[in-house]
């Protein structure tokens, strides 16, 4: 009895970790730094950011995602630095990722900017046998396989940007293509567009697509979002998500002052496992540190 319930508990955390493998947030449109270490901040010098991601919400053991990156742009030496943390908590499995990276910028005219990104990352995956139900509790050869796990990992892209535009490609995990152990973190990529326009107006418009791959699944997403100005600064967003299996999401940004923003997305899978929960809910607070006098992208 006792084996059949730890095979049904492997069964289940396999299906989660299916699905997590990815671990990725779902307003990353707002910063893709989240996915990409060649992203640079245009607008300021540092930004520390904080989210929480509670998915599927109401299914037991469903993953319960914290965040926190923080980065720093070096303006004389065009160089970027940042530190980014995720702890995402599946059943009774815990995975961790610290990951440090670098980026520099190259100005290819007034308008445009190519930046090159690479990161390093220690991973771990973590197992609270408190949360499992066995027949036996002394049983060690039980937790044989439930041991603490540590991982290195490496991170890569480019994204080419203008005024308007935001063109990227990035590779994450890529030290996973080469291990044959299944690994937590699968090597995942994107390619992406974003467009917003700046104008006078009192409302601007944007919108995004971008295509990942992750083991062997393929997934496409899209976005819309309207941007709402007073005196030529955002006050506000709201938009749409839609991702190719069927997921639909909204989401709403607030500027609380120049510096302090707080955002919210929320998302529910039409056909899949999103049925029998009340969706997925994402909280991101960001706040950002001196505005660059430099030439940047929306000057």
């Amino acid at each position: 009895m006792k084996k059949y319930i730890i095979l049904v508990l492997f069964g289940f955390e396999s299906l989660l970790l299916a699905s997590q493998s990815n671990i990725r947030l779902n307003n990353y449109w707002e910063n893709t730094h989240f996915i990409n270490p060649a992203s640079t901040n245009s607008e300021y010098i540092a930004e520390i950011s904080g989210v929480h991601r509670r998915q599927w919400i109401s299914l037991p053991g469903a993953p319960n995602t914290f965040y926190g990156a923080f980065t720093y742009y070096n303006e004389k030496k065009r160089a970027q630095f940042g530190l980014n943390f995720f702890q995402d908590k599946i059943g009774y499995t815990t995975s961790q990722d610290v990951n440090v990276s670098y980026s520099y910028s190259v100005m290819l005219n007034y308008d445009w900017q190519l930046h090159f990104g690479i990161g390093v990352a220690y991973q771990a995956l973590n197992y609270d046998i408190s949360q499992m139900n066995l027949d036996d509790f002394n049983d060690a050869h039980a937790y044989s396989g439930l041991t603490r796990k540590n991982y290195f990992n490496a991170n890569t892209g480019i994204e080419l940007t203008s005024a308007d535009w935001k063109f990227g490609i990035a590779g994450q995990h890529l030290y996973s293509l080469f291990t044959k152990s299944e690994d937590i973190f699968v090597n995942t990529n994107f390619l992406y567009a974003l467009y917003r326009n700046h104008s006078s107006n009192s409302v601007d418009f944007g919108f995004g697509i971008s295509g990942i791959q992750y083991a062997k699944l393929f997934q496409a997403e899209l976005n819309i979002m309207s941007y709402f100005k007073k005196d030529k600064k955002d006050i506000f967003n709201v938009g749409l998500i839609y991702r190719s299996n069927l997921d639909i999401g909204g989401i709403f940004g607030i500027n609380i002052s120049d510096n302090f923003r707080v955002s919210y997305c929320g998302d529910y899978d039409i056909l899949g496992i999103g049925q029998n929960t009340y969706g997925t809910h994402e909280l991101m607070i960001t706040y950002r540190f001196f505005k660059k006098i430099c030439h940047c992208e929306n000057n």
